[in-house]
């Protein structure tokens, strides 16, 4: 069995022609969450996202991919 993350032609991420948020928003909310300890509902307001999303976003359950080390610019 294949695994779908090794597809090469998936779209994923900000790729995805669905996709509301760009990966550097993504990171973006990891950062006030961890280092600015801000809330969930305030980031999802901030983003105009639901607090759903922003919690899987925040547990890597979506886009578990978008980690950069910290300090390193797009």
């Amino acid at each position: 069995m294949t695994n779908l993350d090794d597809n090469p032609r998936r779209a994923r991420g900000e790729d995805h022609p669905k996709a509301r948020l760009s990966d550097a928003q993504v990171r973006a909310m990891r950062d006030d969450y961890e280092l600015n300890h801000m809330t969930m509902r305030a980031i999802a307001s901030k983003f105009d996202v639901s607090w759903h999303t922003v919690r899987h976003l925040l547990r890597y359950e979506r886009r578990p991919f978008t980690r950069l080390p910290r300090g390193h610019d797009d």
